[in-house]
């Protein structure tokens, strides 16, 4: 049973008085109810407050992703820092981020040399379609993959959490290119008369820096004059 009595203010709205029984107890509350006018804006304000984002008036961004503001009970982190890697070129490289208390929160992908924005959550943002992301142990593990990898990939990249206070650790990326000799700046086959000089090149690329060995096909050791000083060179066999 639910009974209402409403009593006039001046000046002061309307005073409604709500009796509600239940059973053998009858329990009153009483509610003041503003003017109309004083109750639309009341109205409209909480309409915006529920209906706002949680992205701070929207306008908040750090290296383009939105901002949203934590709370302090359940404030997202990291769980340990990113690997740093090292993948031969062409291969598929893995970075790894962990997180904790992610909740409504977004994980992004950020290259730094660039400041290219790769993913947010799991959204891939940029044109490279060698750049994918996927996730892992119940939303905890964000993976960045970077498929059939060039010398132009090695770098670092970071992992962010949109906080309010934008939180984010870094991983560095290094590209292996295996040693070859670059054939248009190494000498050919020379044939020179005995007791002459000549000079031979080699050049070698790749990263790390390869290490260029000279050796005959003998084995033997190789004499090389420097002034009026002899060298010889000894063989990688014999070498210590």
């Amino acid at each position: 049973m639910r009974l209402e009595e409403e009593k006039e203010g001046y000046g002061k709205g309307t005073e409604k008085r709500i009796i509600s029984r239940h059973g053998p107890r009858v329990r009153a509350s009483v509610a003041m109810i503003p003017c109309q006018g004083c109750l639309l804006v009341v109205l409209s304000l909480l309409f915006l407050r529920l209906s706002a984002p949680s992205l701070h008036s929207g306008d908040l961004y750090e290296n383009g992703i939105p901002v949203m503001e934590e709370e302090e009970k359940q404030r997202p982190g990291f769980l340990g820092g990113i690997l740093n890697i090292s993948v031969p070129k062409g291969k598929e490289a893995v970075l790894q981020c962990r997180v904790t208390n992610l909740g409504h929160f977004q994980v992004g992908w950020i290259q730094v040399d660039t400041q290219t924005i790769l993913t947010i959550h799991t959204k891939v943002i940029t044109h490279n379609n060698r750049i994918s992301v996927s996730t892992g142990e119940s939303g905890h593990l964000w993976n960045l993959h970077i498929r059939n990898i060039g010398e132009g990939d090695a770098g670092c990249y970071m992992c962010q959490i949109n906080t309010l206070r934008m939180q984010k650790q870094t991983g560095c990326l290094d590209v292996h290119v295996p040693p070859d000799i670059v054939t248009e700046e190494t000498s050919s086959d020379t044939t020179v008369s005995e007791g002459s000089d000549v000079t031979l090149a080699c050049k070698a690329e790749g990263h790390p820096k390869p290490k260029v060995i000279w050796r005959r096909e003998d084995s033997a050791p190789i004499l090389v004059w420097d002034s009026d000083r002899l060298f010889s060179s000894k063989s990688p066999e014999n070498s210590s």
